[in-house]
């Protein structure tokens, strides 16, 4: 699994260097990079759909868009996650609480 990784991230994405992968990256962080992979060559996708559609749509007596011919996971829209991203009030308070214990162990000089 390490190896799949390593190979991954390292060589067939560059995502990040070998060094940073071997002595830094924190498995939370390979997990973010992983699931970000998809979003990697967005710009060169919509290109390609783009250029696809102009050919299509000159050669077609359809109205069509890009999004007709070539569907990808950001069409959606960004609410579209894998996730919950809801916080209760209990969260909020438990926050708040945090923040102050924090700032209170500052002084205003340091903030």
């Amino acid at each position: 699994m390490y190896h799949y990784l390593l190979n991954l991230l390292v060589f067939q994405f560059h995502v990040v260097t070998l060094q940073y992968f071997m002595d830094e990256c924190s498995m939370w962080e390979v997990i973010d990079l992983i699931e970000g992979i998809k979003w990697m060559d967005r710009n060169t996708w919509e290109q390609t759909r783009l250029q696809s559609y102009l050919t299509v749509q000159v050669n077609s007596k359809n109205k069509l868009t890009p999004s007709d011919l070539i569907h990808f996971p950001w069409d959606e829209g960004i609410d579209n996650t894998d996730h919950d991203t809801e916080i209760s009030n209990e969260d909020i308070q438990r926050l708040k609480a945090l923040g102050k214990k924090w700032v209170s162990g500052y002084t205003t000089h340091e903030i």
